[in-house]
């Protein structure tokens, strides 16, 4: 059955409804996470779409940024303050640096596994992980734009 959920708790009431169970709002929110827990692992997430580097998963990274923005605050709390804006600047810097590490990195494996795929000749996995998508043909205009050739040989001379 398809179902027309955004959300992990939609699905979960999908699924019980489905399934016949009665959900209350007396759950405590103990047993909802338990609940939620179990819809995940039935149900799953979504793949996302479109590929990024930035992975807000990703260890350390919300602690970085978590120390930043504290830092941040503090120097805006006490504008004044050297060594407030010194922490702010050496935590700016610090979160920059392993953001660009985390990009570079990213996008050298992206390079690997698409050379990978070329040199094994795996034509739908390449353009899939290249997310090159296959386009309609565009008409062939004149050298001005405004006139569409048809004609084949006048498309091989131009």
């Amino acid at each position: 059955m398809v179902w027309e959920a955004q959300t992990i708790t939609e699905c979960l009431f999908y699924l019980c409804a489905e399934l016949g169970l009665v959900i209350t709002s007396t759950l405590s929110s103990r047993e909802r996470l338990h609940g939620c827990t179990h819809a995940t692992k039935f149900v799953g997430f979504s793949a996302r779409k479109h590929q990024d580097w930035f992975d807000e998963n990703r260890p350390g990274i919300l602690d970085l940024l978590q120390t930043k923005n504290k830092a941040h605050k503090n120097r805006l709390c006490n504008p004044d303050s050297p060594s407030l804006n010194l922490a702010w600047k050496e935590s700016r810097t610090k979160v920059w640096h392993v953001l660009r590490c985390l990009e570079n990195d990213w996008w050298i494996n992206k390079t690997r596994e698409i050379q990978g795929l070329v040199d094994t000749k795996i034509r739908k996995d390449f353009t899939t992980l290249s997310s090159l998508a296959q386009h309609s043909v565009h008409p062939v205009k004149s050298k001005d734009g405004l006139a569409v050739i048809n004609n084949f040989e006048e498309i091989v001379l131009r």
